[in-house]
């Protein structure tokens, strides 16, 4: 169902006009008729890969500006990274 609801919301997406998008509307509907569980199920499973995809790219833009300026092993020696699980980059 998941493939199905994408695959109708990237034609709406691209759709050239209102009749293209009342189609896509009929088809999303007859998804639904079929199956509303499944069709629920599968439109949080969008949702939730949406959700994804933003939060990375937000967290990718934040760091875009700093990553540059920040180096590997100054994380390494950072106090937020002492005396946890990367305490084993620091030699001995």
């Amino acid at each position: 169902m998941k493939k199905d609801i994408e695959r109708l919301r990237k034609r709406f997406v691209n759709a050239g006009n209102e009749r293209e998008e009342e189609q896509i509307d009929k088809e999303m509907r007859s998804l639904m008729d079929k199956d509303i569980d499944a069709f629920a199920e599968g439109l949080l499973e969008c949702v939730k890969d949406t959700n994804k995809k933003v939060e990375e790219s937000v967290l990718r833009d934040k760091l875009e500006s700093v990553l540059p300026f920040i180096s590997v092993s100054t994380l390494a020696w950072s106090p937020a990274w002492k005396g946890g699980a990367f305490d084993i980059c620091r030699s001995r």
